[in-house]
């Protein structure tokens, strides 16, 4: 199964064969003369996107480490699909437990039997235009990834309960100034990384000193894009050749709670806020939102090595693909 990677659920959910909005040419767990350990299970997700089924035992590979978990065998889904079977084929929890339908899941089975060997997971994420692969390190055994001569991110950020990967973000600078935040700012939602949300989402009290910042440079304008052009590619995600010179953009900057008091900082370089797809296109995965919090998607996995450490409560960052900072 190629299921997707999720940081905001817990369990691993796969297709049955009677699966609804599902390419059927693709895997499916077979449950002939299976007996579930958990029945009538439905979860929903905050795109509205929901689930009905089962849960099993079996034992679980990981592309190597093997043990026996609990897992979902998903029956029904909403007709906007959980999963397809063409983009992905399931969904692996890594949050912590406390999220989890599952009394074992699979991450805590791989670390329970030792095939993990510390309950951590990194991830080494690579942009279409690097030749470097991406790397799900399982365990966080790879130390040559971190870019440190002491195999440890750069930075550990505090984790706010061990749930979801909660962020406290003490503020946020662009072109080095700090942003003026909403005065509700993570009073109703913390900030969080979350892998399944593709985009950089921002309050748009935020967003709009970021846009603004990067107009004012005219580098959009000098990387060939018209004024319609440039307003497509920052509000609506549309993806445009272009020649841009990263140096002349604005960083944009995250101060977040470390461990111990600390304060560590999360840098975005034009690179990292301006990916190309490796075809010549390129695109602006950043969005404003209705909430005073920040929710960093999968571009920031392109942009750090990030370390979710489950049994430490806390998440480590250091320098992105290719070790560039």
């Amino acid at each position: 199964f190629n299921a997707q990677i999720d940081s905001g659920s817990s369990d691993l959910v796969i297709p049955g064969s009677t699966l609804n909005n599902y390419s059927l040419s693709q895997p499916t767990y077979d449950i002939k003369g299976k007996t579930p350990v958990i029945s009538g299970i439905t979860q929903s997700f905050y795109d509205g996107t929901w689930w009905t089924g089962n849960f099993y035992q079996d034992v679980v590979s990981l592309d190597g480490p093997r043990a026996s978990a609990i897992f979902a065998v998903m029956t029904k889904q909403s007709s906007t699909p959980v999963t397809n079977g063409e983009d992905s084929q399931g969904l692996m929890g890594i949050a912590f437990d406390s999220l989890a339908v599952s009394p074992l899941t699979v991450v805590t089975a791989m670390v329970q039997s030792g095939s993990f060997k510390s309950d951590a997971i990194g991830f080494r994420g690579c942009p279409a235009t690097s030749d470097s692969p991406s790397v799900i390190d399982w365990g966080n055994e790879e130390k040559n990834l971190t870019c440190t001569q002491n195999g440890a991110p750069l930075g550990w950020a505090a984790v706010g309960s061990k749930s979801y990967y909660n962020l406290n973000v003490k503020s946020v600078a662009v072109a080095g100034k700090d942003i003026t935040l909403p005065t509700d700012w993570q009073t109703s939602d913390t900030s969080i990384i979350d892998s399944c949300t593709t985009l950089l989402l921002l309050p748009s009290a935020v967003f709009d000193v970021f846009v603004a910042k990067i107009k004012a440079t005219g580098e959009l304008q000098a990387a060939g894009l018209s004024s319609t052009d440039v307003d497509d590619f920052l509000y609506s995600q549309a993806g445009l050749p272009m020649d841009v010179n990263y140096s002349k953009l604005p960083e944009i900057s995250f101060s977040l709670d470390g461990l111990n008091g600390e304060i560590i900082t999360l840098i975005l370089t034009g690179r990292g806020y301006i990916q190309g797809d490796g075809t010549g296109y390129f695109y602006f995965p950043v969005a404003s939102q209705d909430t005073s919090n920040v929710v960093f998607g999968s571009i920031i996995y392109d942009s750090f090595y990030v370390v979710m450490d489950r049994g430490n409560g806390r998440v480590g960052f250091g320098p992105g693909c290719d070790c560039e900072k």
